[in-house]
């Protein structure tokens, strides 16, 4: 038969352990929101330069600049 002392012992681990686990989830939850992608917006336009590209990205700061072939603006102005 099962004492009522494992019992016990058994409910207080249980106990210890989910604490232990939400005190991690805490520690970590602004590493893990951090970590998450981001949205950013696809702007298009006719040419790329690279004029246009650095006003761009002094005005928008999560974006992306394409030309209507749909190559990368960032990609040509290195």
């Amino acid at each position: 038969m099962i004492k009522k002392e494992n019992i016990l012992i058994f409910i207080l681990f249980l106990l210890w352990s989910n604490w232990i686990f939400l005190s991690f989830n805490l520690i970590f939850q602004d590493f893990i929101e951090k970590s998450r992608v981001k949205e950013e917006k696809v702007y298009i336009v006719n040419r790329c330069n690279c004029k246009d590209y650095i006003k761009f990205k002094q005005q928008y700061k999560i974006g992306i600049l394409i030309d209507k072939k749909g190559n990368l603006c960032r990609l040509k102005c290195k």
